[in-house]
């Protein structure tokens, strides 16, 4: 596919200088505003070339995560939809296809997809349109710091203080306020979309989307877990995928 170029350039960007909150889409030249309109459009699992991993990105997704997420995703984007039928997988048996496998194992490494392959996918789901998702990617980030918990309150007056290496507290009467160690791990992924006219094989539109999510627990030793993967690829897909679809 020529627009591959431009779908590269535009997540490398994304990726150097960042893209703000929202997705960034930009439509190729082959894009023709009102093409999707009462169109069927078969949404793609998030591809990666392996079943535990991704070989291009070097990011582990096992086959669990990424189907729960896409499921969600796929369902979710479905139900707020009216001009256009999103078909997605799990309702189809071209999911255990070999073609559709070769599509996603293609699609994740970047390499070109024959007409063929998309006709073949095109026949088996009856979708013109194929709108399909892959990681670019990962980060992770920990951060442990002290938190004042208890009742404001009780700063108010005087009173002894008690200090240990796990937290200070401050006693009033019957009141304590601790400073308690807090261990916060943020995850972050980022997502490439790509629509593709399957008829055609044309690119028309790329976009890239970040999301984050944090846990925090009270801790001295160690960091917090990170936060369930799924929920940040679905919030992620949602948003990007409702975008690409948009005239």
């Amino acid at each position: 596919m020529q627009g591959n170029v431009r779908g590269v350039l535009l997540v490398s960007a994304c990726l150097v200088t960042g893209c703000g909150a929202g997705p960034q889409v930009k439509a190729t030249p082959q894009y023709k505003a009102d093409s999707l309109r009462d169109a069927r459009v078969l949404m793609i699992p998030l591809a990666v070339s392996d079943e535990l991993g991704d070989a291009r990105t070097g990011i582990v997704l096992s086959d669990q995560t990424r189907s729960l997420a896409s499921d969600v995703a796929c369902k979710s984007m479905a139900e707020e939809t009216s001009e256009r039928k999103i078909v997605c997988v799990d309702q189809q048996s071209i999911a255990h296809t070999p073609a559709f496998s070769e599509l996603e194992r293609r699609f994740a490494l970047d390499q070109p997809i024959p007409a063929s392959l998309w006709q073949s996918v095109r026949e088996a789901s009856g979708a013109k349109h194929a709108l399909l998702f892959r990681p670019e990617s990962v980060s992770s980030s920990n951060d442990v710091s002290r938190e004042l918990k208890g009742s404001a309150g009780a700063l108010v007056g005087g009173g002894a203080l008690l200090a240990t290496s796990a937290f200070v507290s401050v006693i009033i009467g019957a009141s304590t306020i601790h400073e308690a160690t807090v261990s916060t791990t943020e995850l972050r992924y980022t997502l490439s979309a790509s629509l593709v006219d399957m008829q055609s094989g044309q690119l028309l539109k790329v976009g890239v989307h970040s999301a984050s999510d944090s846990r925090k627990v009270g801790r001295n030793l160690g960091f917090a877990e990170p936060p369930p993967v799924a929920p940040i690829l679905e919030k992620i897909m949602i948003s990007l995928g409702e975008k690409v679809l948009a005239d």
